[in-house]
């Protein structure tokens, strides 16, 4: 018995799709989304604060886990798992609709926000706010990164493709 795998396309049995291979075996797969990223902290009281009380997120309390929510997806805080990988360019986006207010809000809270030269160094913010394609980062106590991006960027919606 063989089995064919389709991957990012959606198969409607029944129907004739000439890039479809027919036969009765036929598996099918739909990625959707990233359910959750692990973020690996030093002291998950600190990260809690960090990321409830200044980036303004939910906390999803499950057991003694610490799981942050940001839209349906989570972030899973972690403590002491594992080396760190503070002051990389490791990171995950949160896609933020109305992302200058937000960052507004963030910055007031103390939180330091900045953009990335070509060499993935932190950069002040320079005063093109609103430009197009703007991207915005933060670290949080421990070093991790984390980069915001505005809804109405056409880029990563489309996966890359305007």
């Amino acid at each position: 018995m063989s089995a064919s795998i389709i991957i990012g396309t959606r198969y409607v049995p029944g129907t004739r799709n000439s890039s479809v291979p027919h036969n009765k075996y036929l598996l099918y797969y739909w990625f959707m989304l990233i359910n959750h990223v692990t973020v690996l902290v030093s002291d998950k009281g600190i990260a809690e604060d960090f990321y409830v009380n200044k980036l303004g997120l939910k906390k999803y309390p499950v057991g003694k886990s610490l799981w942050i929510a940001v839209g349906d997806q989570f972030i899973h805080i972690t403590q002491n798992s594992g080396p760190s990988i503070a002051g990389t360019f490791y990171h995950f986006a949160i896609c933020v609709e109305n992302l200058m207010e937000y960052l507004k809000g963030i910055i007031d809270k103390g939180v330091v926000v900045f953009d990335i030269d070509d060499k993935d160094q932190p950069i002040r913010i320079n005063q093109e706010l609103d430009a197009p394609k703007r991207l915005f980062f933060v670290r949080d106590p421990d070093g991790n990164l984390i980069e915001f991006v505005d809804s109405k960027n056409r880029f990563f919606i489309s996966g890359g493709q305007e």
